[in-house]
Parts: C-alpha cells; structure tokens; sequence
C-alpha cells in the first residue's frame, strides 16, 4: 500500500509512520515542516525495520509548492497513492493569557486553511485514481475520512 503522511515529524503522525513501516507490504512518504525531525525519524525506521520502504521530505502543506516539489516527489516515489493522511497542524503551547493573535491566526493558517489548501492539487489525481483514500486528522477537533 502506497501511503501519503503528512505532520510525521511527531506525535500521531511519527507514532503511525513507526507503526506503517511495520508492514513490508507499505511504502510511505512522511512529510513535515522539521527535516531535523524528519531525519530522526528515518533513523528510528531504518532501526526498527531495516528494510522498510520510508521516504521523507521536508514539506508545509500550508507554504510550500505543491505542483514544483510535492507531486513530482510522490510519483516518482509511489506513483500512486493508496492512502493519504492529512495529519500536519501546529499546536499552541502557551497559557491561555499568553497567547497572541498572531498564535491563533498561525494554527488557524496550519490546522484548518493548510488542510483545506493541500485538497486542491489532490482533487485532479482523485479523478485519475491517484489518491484513493483520505483521511485528515486535524488539530481543530475533527476527524475526516474519505
């Protein structure tokens, strides 16, 4: 199963690629916004399950180029993709008296508008069997899949 992750640099996202990669039939393309991160992780994979079939690239769903970096990146990774889950988001870690509107604005733009704009390039593939399943697991408290 060709799988799409992204938000793998920690949390449910690094915790589903250690689980994916235990399956030698998965060939996963973890993405996030921390290649340090990214790189750890790898690590980790590559320790567990020497053989595993992981990819990573550094990628923000909400900034970077999907057209020029991402879908060239996964076709000549995956071709396809089986499963894409939309796990990136960004959490404030503040107390509440410290927060800023600036901080709302930046989770907004990463939780809710990232996700929504990742759809977009996906829509063509979706059509031409590219994409054929999708879940997004989102910090704004809902859980959609497709």
């Amino acid at each position: 199963m060709n799988i799409l992750l992204s938000g793998a640099s920690s949390g449910v996202g690094f915790e589903a690629v250690i689980e994916l990669i235990a399956n030698k039939h998965h060939k996963i393309i973890a993405l996030a916004r921390s290649e340090e991160k990214l790189n750890k992780l790898q690590e980790i994979a590559f320790a567990l399950n020497p053989g595993c079939s992981l990819s990573i690239l550094k990628f923000d769903i909400a900034h970077d180029n999907y057209e020029n970096i991402l879908i060239p990146f996964v076709k000549e990774k995956l071709g396809t993709v089986d499963v894409l889950i939309n796990n990136a988001g960004s959490l404030i870690n503040k107390n509440f008296m410290q927060t800023t509107p600036l901080d709302f604005a930046e989770m907004l733009q990463n939780n809710f508008l990232g996700l929504d704009a990742s759809k977009e390039p996906y829509f063509k593939y979706w059509e031409y069997g590219w994409v054929s399943r999708e879940c997004e697991i989102s910090r704004t408290c809902s859980l959609f899949c497709k």
